[in-house]
């Protein structure tokens, strides 16, 4: 329904000034403009919107590879509902992070029909991108606020400046990326928690590929979106963006349990093992 009222949107927007749906949401600096307008759906911001829109496609191909034949073509005009609403965001990092985690479910898929389908959507979505005004709209350089951010960073550089806290130093709510928004706000404190988490979870993610777990594909693949799309953004502090990180990652956990027998620092001596004797 999200992806139906976004495309709902985009239409009306042909015709009529939509510029309005900003001021239900957040009141910010940034404005949507008539031309080219960017949709919100129902996510108060357009970025927000296509990281959701992104994860849903590789969820769609996921349970596309599941069903029975019959029901395929639901989950097909799902992908294409999604892939367009995404682009219709205009959301750059977005796209950026739903064709690296395209790239990621081919790499962790070993079925050779379903890598054939991930490349012809890879190349779908890649033309759509470039050929849609809304994806290349004017943008403003994200290396001033990266700058900034740094800059606060060094003048808090333990535990940063809190959640929020560099809006009272430059306007903005995080740094538009994720590991720099991570030192301004938390600092090196939070940072090297962040990788703590994103270090396990990749661990985990092995655990499942190398027991051949149906899911392993779909779920390394949205981790593989959201760090794409970090590189602009910071999608885990909004809500949508945050159940995308945690839950993805909570039922990453819930199914290494299954077959992970020791703790985690031998779990952790016992890939490094591993790795070396394929080496």
């Amino acid at each position: 329904m999200a992806g139906i009222l976004g495309l709902i949107e985009k239409l009306a927007s042909y015709f009529v000034d939509m510029t309005w749906t900003s001021d239900l949401y957040f009141k910010g600096p940034y404005k949507p403009t008539v031309e080219n307008y960017r949709i919100y759906s129902t996510f108060g911001n357009p970025n927000i919107a296509g990281a959701w829109f992104a994860a849903m496609v590789l969820l769609a191909f996921y349970l596309y590879g599941r069903k029975k034949e019959d029901k395929k073509g639901w989950y097909l005009l799902s992908m294409g509902v999604f892939a367009l609403a995404l682009i219709a965001t205009g959301s750059r990092g977005a796209t950026v992070g739903l064709l690296l985690g395209i790239l990621v479910y081919g790499l962790c898929n070993k079925n050779k029909v379903a890598r054939i389908t991930l490349i012809a959507i890879f190349v779908a979505v890649l033309v759509f991108a470039l050929l849609s005004p809304e994806i290349n709209h004017p943008a403003k350089s994200r290396n001033i606020i990266w700058e900034k951010s740094i800059h606060l960073f060094l003048d808090k550089p333990i535990t940063g400046w809190g959640t929020f806290g560099i809006w009272q130093n430059i306007k903005k709510t995080h740094a538009h990326n994720i590991w720099i928004s991570m030192l301004a706000l938390y600092g090196a404190v939070g940072l090297t928690l962040y990788l703590w988490v994103k270090s396990y979870i990749i661990r985990l993610l092995f655990l499942l590929g190398k027991n051949n777990n149906p899911a392993f594909p779909l779920l390394a693949s949205i981790q593989g979106m959201i760090v794409g799309h970090g590189i602009v953004d910071f999608i885990i502090m909004a809500p949508q963006g945050g159940i995308l990180f945690f839950v993805c990652s909570s039922i990453i956990l819930s199914l290494a349990k299954q077959y992970q027998t020791q703790t985690y620092p031998e779990l952790v001596f016992k890939e490094i093992g591993y790795i070396n004797r394929k080496a």
